[in-house]
């Protein structure tokens, strides 16, 4: 009896690590779910085994759709090139994945295709892990790269602006100047 009250003490204490454990998982998965970048790990075998909506949303060029869960969980356990554009495929394999195993880290700017045939720009940070494979980080910078033109037509818009006030100046001086000839020479043409 009292051999059995020791090990049910030892088995409610375990049940509550593990309880505890389990709840500070679901607490981090909760935590990347709600995460506004889009978060993606490869395996060692090169498939997926995570992605978050945020991602999925940015990978498929879908914002809201009933079947969304069910195509997001369709991609677990399959070749990242099947998630990627082909483009973005050979992208990832040529330029990045060498860098990626030279520095075991790789961030820059990646134009993403999506499934739905159109692009968006995106701030992408990629570490390889130890055990092989790799976890990604995806922000989406569309906002802020179209900010950054609509800037530079600004600028462009004001210098030509400056450009157009100098000639005006310019021209204005040039006229003032040739209507002091022009006053000089009516006054001499009037004492004629």
């Amino acid at each position: 009896l009292i051999a059995n009250s020791s090990k049910l003490k030892e088995l409610e204490h375990l049940h509550t690590e593990k309880k505890g454990a389990v709840d500070l998982l679901q607490e981090r998965l909760t935590a990347l779910e709600a995460a506004t970048d889009g978060i993606f790990i490869v395996n060692a075998k090169e498939k997926l085994t995570y992605m978050n909506n945020a991602f999925f949303a940015i990978i498929s060029g879908e914002s809201n759709s009933r079947d969304r869960e069910k195509k997001r969980k369709e991609l677990f356990g399959k070749p990242w090139r099947d998630v990627f554009s082909a483009s973005d495929a050979e992208v990832l394999e040529e330029d990045i994945f060498p860098e990626l195993k030279e520095k075991g880290v790789w961030v820059g700017a990646f134009q993403i295709f999506t499934q739905k045939d159109t692009s968006t720009w995106t701030d992408m940070s990629l570490t390889q892990l130890p055990e092989g494979g790799f976890i990604g980080t995806v922000q989406d910078i569309s906002y802020r790269r179209q900010a950054e033109k609509e800037k530079k037509q600004l600028e462009e818009q004001f210098y030509q602006a400056q450009k157009m006030e100098a000639i005006g100046r310019l021209a204005g001086g040039i006229a003032h100047d040739f209507n002091n000839i022009l006053a000089a020479m009516n006054g001499y043409a009037e004492f004629l």
